[in-house]
């Protein structure tokens, strides 16, 4: 091969300069501003800086050419972060709207599923969707400017609300319906409140360690164990003292707040402490009418009407609310009255 002189030389190393450059970084102009642009080793574009009319911004791609990251100017002149995925799909964006700043992160599909902003009102929020667009939480600020947190299951009904009213804080667990379930808020007189609702929630009933659980079903009438031991029995003596109540839970009735817990951990066959529950009855002491004392039967675990009210005296479980004059044995409502 032919040696090159010197100036030849030169040539071919400022050629071979031009060429990296040429592979590497651009600037170019033209009528809407400067673009600034870097290679990869493959010769695609890697950083792009420009200016435009609406401003400068900076992006950047992966080894096909796709932009992944984007920080500069909106249409509107103000500022704008797109990151993307590896197809170009947008997952977060941070921007600013007519409210104020945003940011959002999308899923697979594009979907906003997370929100960080402003509302119409200039006021901070936060709100989550599910996949396909649903809002299922909300923290903000309501109409009044006031705390505001929603949880809301798949199709979008509210069901755990917490906010702020006229007479203080409130928290509402409500069912699909849209109705409360249970409330605990601060009522008109500024006292704690706490409301359980539901045509079928009717006691608030306490657990107790029981001795057998072989018998024992809702309704039935419980008693102290004569050991002392304080868990409980059936009540299996007529005109009972140590009976303490009924077995919530029988009929259509539920409790609607359930207090303590057994030593082995269960929380069923909890005592009607308050409100009305139904009861085992059997007209051993005659027909049951509305407004009748009722006490331990003979039967074990079964009520019947107080007929000598002597005997009745610290032996009484409830108030009867309905008659019962069939034979064998049947349910009645009741409202506790321990006493």
């Amino acid at each position: 091969m032919a040696q090159q002189s010197l100036p030849q030389a030169v040539e071919q190393l400022r050629q071979e300069v031009e060429e990296l450059k040429r592979k590497t970084a651009t600037i170019t102009s033209d009528n809407l501003g400067d673009i600034y642009t870097i290679y990869n080793a493959a010769s695609v574009v890697a950083l792009l800086i420009e200016v435009d009319d609406d401003g400068g911004r900076l992006s950047t791609r992966n080894n096909d050419g796709t932009q992944v990251t984007f920080f500069g100017a909106g249409e509107s002149g103000d500022g704008l972060v797109n990151v993307n995925k590896g197809n170009g799909d947008t997952v977060v964006f941070l921007n600013v709207d007519e409210d104020g700043g945003r940011i959002s992160t999308r899923n697979n599909d594009a979907q906003s599923v997370t929100l960080i902003a402003a509302d119409t009102l200039g006021q901070g929020r936060f709100s989550t969707t599910n996949a396909d667009g649903t809002q299922v939480t909300f923290l903000g600020a309501d109409d009044e400017g006031e705390g505001l947190i929603n949880l809301r299951n798949t199709s979008g009904d509210t069901v755990l609300f917490l906010s702020v009213d006229e007479d203080g804080g409130r928290i509402d667990v409500q069912s699909t319906n849209g109705g409360d379930a249970v409330l605990i808020a601060v009522d008109s007189r500024g006292q704690g409140l706490v409301q359980v609702s539901g045509d079928r929630v009717h006691d608030t009933a306490e657990v107790f360690d029981l001795t057998t659980r072989s018998g024992v079903i809702p309704g039935s009438v419980m008693a102290a164990d004569a050991s002392g031991s304080g868990a409980l029995v059936l009540a299996a003596m007529a005109y009972e003292r140590r009976a303490v109540g009924v077995v919530s839970g029988a009929g259509d009735f539920q409790h609607g707040i359930v207090i303590g817990v057994c030593e082995d951990g269960s929380r069923d066959l909890p005592i009607a402490m308050s409100g009305q529950v139904y009861v085992r009855v059997t007209r051993e002491n005659g027909p049951i009418v509305p407004g009748d004392l009722l006490v331990s039967s003979s039967t074990p675990g079964v009520a019947m009407r107080a007929g000598d009210m002597q005997m009745a005296f610290g032996a009484v479980i409830g108030k009867a609310l309905q008659s019962y004059g069939r034979g064998g044995e049947g349910l009645v409502r009741m409202l506790v009255m321990v006493r």
